[in-house]
């Protein structure tokens, strides 16, 4: 069975909004060397329903066609892609396409994404933001440990447009115009600390191929997380950890001079290609830190962003193993009083801070 961190994240008192809504846009990575076509792949979404029935649309933009359901308050349905469906989402080069499904809905309801492979245990799974919590400026933060580069398994990440004439820049370098629907795909050797912005709301989306966390491992799996505007971004945080008691953190500063005021549970890791080892961070640095059974509290002068990534570890009860698995954590400042939660078959941890 798979075992993945998962805290549920809520952005709420910085901008008055939560991860329920109407309105969504997704797209998909890869795993590994898997083609979308393949039949150990495995895509799906999960929609939650609340408190009032619901008719919801699934749109697949590339092939011009819809699906639709309704559903009863407080239903969860799972909606399992088809492989013309997976060809229609699965991102695979750089460059623009139309590989982006658009949700909507009557009522409120949440969403969430999983990509995993039968064929070597690799998956991950996402909540997907409702365009009401989508911005127009982000940084990247995903993971890459060495492993031999004749694998050809890189990082990437991926932007969907919410509306036409939305202008993306990638290190404030114009990348190109894209409409609405259509899904910039980018990938390089690590990604973290670039700098995404836009004219126009957009969906971001960190999508690693396949990584080792730590290094030396059995496996590589892959990553797939939505990530959050900097106007969410908080500078006081609780990390958790999961029953493996052992974690891995990236903090990415978005401002110049960051420095980490209060550090508890953690420890700096060193020899890390492209981290900084030392505080003060300047926009676009990062740092990574290990954590254990304790959780860690961090606080900063400036807002930072955060990921935990779940390392590959044997599970001595019963005798199994965690793939590598990435969320993104919400600050302190970032409340929510409920939530309602159905994972895909996954362990979860739920991180409710009371206002």
């Amino acid at each position: 069975m798979l075992r993945v961190l998962f805290v549920i994240q809520s952005i709420y008192s910085l901008q008055a909004q939560n991860t329920s809504g109407t309105e969504f846009w997704l797209t998909f990575g890869r795993i590994q060397t898997l083609p979308p076509n393949s039949t150990f792949l495995e895509m799906s979404i999960r929609i939650v329903n609340g408190n009032l029935p619901s008719t919801v649309t699934i749109y697949f933009t590339n092939l011009n066609s819809s699906e639709q359901f309704y559903l009863n308050a407080y239903e969860v349905y799972t909606y399992s892609l088809n492989v013309t469906q997976r060809e229609a989402v699965g991102n695979t080069t750089t460059g623009i396409t139309d590989y982006s499904i658009h949700i909507t809905s009557s009522e409120s309801v949440m969403i969430y994404a999983h990509i995993g492979s039968t064929g070597n245990g690799s998956s991950d799974a996402t909540n997907v933001l409702p365009v009401t919590a989508l911005k127009t400026e982000y940084y990247a933060i995903s993971y890459l440990e060495s492993f031999p580069i004749t694998l050809n398994i890189i990082d990437a990440y991926a932007v969907v447009a919410t509306q036409n004439e939305t202008s993306l820049y990638h290190n404030g370098d114009l990348v190109d115009i894209l409409n609405a629907g259509q899904v910039y795909y980018r990938t390089s050797v690590d990604m973290t600390g670039a700098h995404i912005t836009s004219n126009n709301p957009i969906a971001f989306f960190a999508l690693h191929q396949g990584t080792q966390i730590p290094s030396g491992t059995q496996t590589l799996s892959n990553l797939f997380q939505q990530l959050s505007p900097i106007s969410t971004w908080g500078k006081t945080f609780f990390v958790p950890v999961t029953i493996m008691e052992s974690e891995i953190v990236r903090i990415v500063a978005s401002q110049n001079n960051t420095n980490i005021t209060q550090l508890v549970g953690g420890a700096i890791r060193t020899g890390i290609p492209g981290a900084q080892t030392s505080f003060p961070l300047q926009a676009g640095e990062f740092v990574e830190l290990d954590i254990f059974s304790i959780g860690c509290f961090i606080q900063t002068d400036k807002p930072i962003e955060i990921c935990a990534y779940l390392k590959y570890q044997s599970i001595p009860y019963p005798a199994e193993k965690t793939n590598t698995s990435q969320v993104w954590i919400p600050g302190i400042e970032q409340t929510v009083s409920s939530a309602i939660v159905s994972p895909f078959y996954l362990i979860i941890i739920i991180l409710y801070i009371m206002p």
